[in-house]
């Protein structure tokens, strides 16, 4: 396990992201201000979970997107010439125009600029927007190579 993952909210920043401590503790107090419901204990609990990134110098929520923007993603992905959408073979069986979940994170990074984590919560919302799912249904999406297809 990543020994980050088992600081403080300052020590993961201060370790992680070579932050001095009056700076993560700044940027700490302007999150949990603006998420007043939240503690420095649950703030460790998210950063664990990749459910809270630092990016642009913050702490940022990883990003959901609307059933309208999920659309318009998922109409942007299809067109797209560089996320290969294929029949794929795992062990004896054929998954007929599928795609892996990996590919479509390094998609997402490329053409989007996202973080690895954002990249897999968007990949999420495809799922929960009913636009792809795992071609076994098993899965929730995740950057690995996993195949998964458009609904």
């Amino acid at each position: 396990m990543d020994t980050f993952q088992q600081q403080s909210p300052s020590a993961y920043l201060i370790l992680k992201h070579s932050l001095s401590v009056q700076k993560s503790n700044s940027i700490i107090d302007r999150w949990l201000t603006d998420h007043p419901q939240e503690s420095r204990q649950s703030l460790a609990k998210l950063l664990n979970l990749s459910k809270v990134i630092f990016k642009n110098e913050r702490l940022c929520d990883l990003p959901k997107l609307s059933a309208d923007d999920a659309k318009l993603l998922m109409k942007e992905i299809q067109s797209s010439s560089t996320l290969e959408v294929k029949d794929r073979r795992y062990r004896l069986t054929t998954y007929p125009q599928c795609f892996v979940g990996k590919e479509l994170v390094q998609w997402l990074i490329e053409n989007k600029e996202l973080l690895t984590a954002e990249a897999i919560a968007w990949g999420q919302s495809l799922i929960d927007h009913n636009l792809i799912e795992h071609v076994c249904q098993d899965h929730e999406f995740e950057n690995k190579e996993l195949f998964y297809h458009f609904c």
